[in-house]
């Protein structure tokens, strides 16, 4: 595992420095299947300065060094308080070193926090052999802080903007408006509702009619733009902030206040006004179900909406999931007010970015509760025999590395998914991790278990 995480951040150190192997003639032979060389040409869509490495996502690539960092640390402690070779020592901190670049480099700030809590347990947990080699940690400090920096400076400031939370709410300030509420009436026309006012948008003679709160008419301007599109603006100071777009057919249409992600987009109908979707399905607009959340939609790029929407789908998953990938068809897709101001209005909600949703959505909440306490059992039983064994041993070092790294993926999922090219390591140091603490409860109690 190690060999094959020095590998993966071998191919991250340099893909974050614009040279990535799978851009080059030779990375897409190997993952090019020999049927297809020749006929398909694969390209990877990926942000600059940014590591995805060998698992096509930078999600992916943070919750796995979020594992592997932590563990990383492990070795490097172990190789300076034991270790009596060079070798050993200059190996853990290169390994580190490269773990931790990969780490940043993923901008997964769900990486970023799993990794976090994981060295908090590993300060606690190895606080005596820290103390011990105080320096060394000093140093290693010093370099990781180094590295931040020029992968900082490279980016031109890039990766130390991706730090923030992305505003958990939608700010009312500097005049931003949004839409709250849209409903397509019986009547064919549209309510709106914005954190701010009421607007009712009508059809007269194939083309709309604007209406305020109190049902007076609003006189509008028409402006053709060089594209060719027709804009449209009301002649009233308290719209001032909407805009509605026509495409060149007179039937599409969308609207936007200034406070929104995109724009939503809408068609001119027989029987009224509908939403758009990415399908080009008309729907009508309407009440979506959510829970929690209200006002940090934003939170973590638009997670808190997904989880907001989630949540009432698991009324129905208390005994019996809906299965594996099958989330796309139960997200409520047509949430075109919603996906308008927190993500994508065209995209595809197709995963609930979070490792616990995503169980109790696809095998059950029963599901839910029994991972969750095998999940318990087992940080129980490690922190109190990490910290209570001694001396050390080999034993020691997989159940440090295992339950940190457990710690890593377990708070790294509350915002990612588990993903096939990530969770079987997860697992495989679970296992290792229950196995590793046995023995050392066996080592400290023989004579029986406390």
């Amino acid at each position: 595992m190690l060999i094959s995480a020095f590998v993966a951040g071998g191919i991250g150190f340099f893909q974050y420095f614009g040279l990535d192997i799978w851009q080059t003639a030779i990375g897409k032979f190997l993952i090019t299947p020999l049927q297809y060389q020749g006929v398909v040409d694969p390209s990877f869509i990926s942000r600059d300065y940014s590591i995805y490495s060998t698992m096509y996502n930078s999600n992916n690539v943070g919750s796995y060094f979020a594992m592997l960092f932590p563990i990383s640390l492990v070795l490097f402690t172990f190789a300076f308080a034991f270790a009596n070779n060079s070798i050993s020592k200059k190996y853990a901190t290169i390994f580190s070193l490269l773990m931790f670049m990969n780490l940043l480099g993923s901008r997964s700030r769900a990486g970023w926090l799993g990794a976090g809590v994981a060295v908090f347990f590993f300060f606690i947990i190895h606080r005596h052999m820290i103390k011990l080699k105080i320096k060394e940690f000093a140093l290693l400090g010093t370099l990781m802080l180094c590295l931040g920096l020029v992968m900082n400076i490279v980016s031109a400031g890039d990766l130390s903007a991706n730090v923030n939370i992305e505003g958990a709410t939608i700010s009312d300030d500097l005049g931003n408006e949004y839409v709250t509420y849209a409903e397509t009436k019986e009547d064919g026309s549209l309510y709106i509702e914005t954190n701010r006012q009421t607007l009712r948008i009508a059809i007269d003679d194939d083309f709309l009619v604007f209406h305020d709160i109190a049902n007076q008419v609003i006189d509008y301007a028409l402006e053709e733009t060089p594209e060719g599109r027709l804009e449209i603006t009301l002649k009233d100071h308290n719209f001032d902030s909407l805009l509605i777009t026509f495409e060149d057919n007179l039937q599409a249409f969308q609207i936007e206040f200034t406070g929104m992600r995109n724009p939503i987009p809408l068609a001119l109908t027989n029987d009224g006004i509908k939403g758009y979707q990415f399908n080009h399905e008309l729907v009508p607009l309407g009440p979506v179900e959510s829970f929690g959340f209200d006002g940090y939609e934003s939170l973590g790029s638009g997670r808190g909406y997904i989880f907001s929407r989630t949540l009432p789908l698991l009324k129905d998953t208390i005994l019996i999931g809906k299965g594996p990938d099958t989330f796309t068809y139960f997200f409520p897709q047509h949430d075109l007010v919603g996906k308008a101001n927190f993500i994508n209005v065209y995209g595809i909600v197709d995963k609930p970015h979070n490792f616990f949703l995503q169980v109790a959505f696809s095998s059950g909440i029963i599901s839910l509760i029994s991972i969750l306490g095998l999940f318990a059992i087992y940080f129980v039983r490690s922190l109190y025999t990490i910290n209570t064994e001694r001396p050390y041993s080999i034993w020691s070092i997989t159940a440090s590395s295992s339950f940190l790294a457990f710690i890593g993926y377990a708070f790294a999922g509350f915002f990612n998914d588990s993903m096939l090219a990530v969770s079987p390591v997860f697992f495989i140091l679970l296992g290792l991790g229950m196995n590793s603490i046995e023995k050392l409860r066996h080592i400290n109690n023989p004579v029986g278990d406390l």
